[in-house]
């Protein structure tokens, strides 16, 4: 167990926020910082639902090109021309 960090310790970071949760600090610019309260403010949603959704979005958008990468693979090869 690293020096500083008791039970106490341990027993609050478990209790915070809901279960599964995990507090992320970080800055971003100015621009990408209006964007999102545009964006929040379009759908009615908080900032952090707002970051929650485009992250989940790219991810499952990344999931869907990995599939279909594999089905459809890209090859070097000219159409028609033989192997």
């Amino acid at each position: 167990m690293p020096a500083g960090i008791g039970p106490w310790e341990r027993h609050r970071r478990c209790e915070a926020g809901e279960n599964g949760e995990r507090r992320i600090n970080l800055w971003v610019s100015t621009r990408a910082s209006l964007a999102i309260q545009r964006l929040a403010f379009r759908y009615c949603v908080t900032k952090r639902e707002s970051v929650e959704r485009l992250v989940v979005a790219e991810m499952n958008w990344m999931y869907i090109w990995r599939q279909a990468k594999g089905r459809y693979a890209v090859t070097d090869k000219k159409p028609g021309e033989k192997t």
